[in-house]
């Protein structure tokens, strides 16, 4: 499988993960369709991701969080801290 979409990722997570933890993965699917400016699709072989991004007018497109076809919920902070150098930012997040 070269590349992820929305279908594959989903079917992946729920042959994956308890059916507990693919209901969460299926609502944070859901949750980046109406909310993120992007959603991108992984293009890995072992496991899937869909990362959320969202436009910025100060700092441009950041990723906010990604999710793996595995149930785990990677906050993306390093690559938060390379663009926003205000501490109460990065604090609240």
């Amino acid at each position: 499988m070269a590349k992820w979409d929305k279908n594959t990722f989903i079917q992946k997570a729920k042959i994956n993960c308890e059916p507990h933890i693919s209901n969460i993965v299926l609502d944070l699917v859901k949750f980046a369709e109406t909310g993120a400016d992007i959603v991108q699709w992984g293009k890995g072989e072992g496991h899937g991701t869909m990362r959320y991004k969202c436009k910025t007018d100060d700092y441009g497109v950041l990723p906010l969080f990604e999710v793996t076809t595995n149930g785990q919920i990677n906050f993306l902070l390093n690559a938060l801290r390379a663009k926003v150098r205000k501490k109460e930012i990065l604090r609240d997040y």
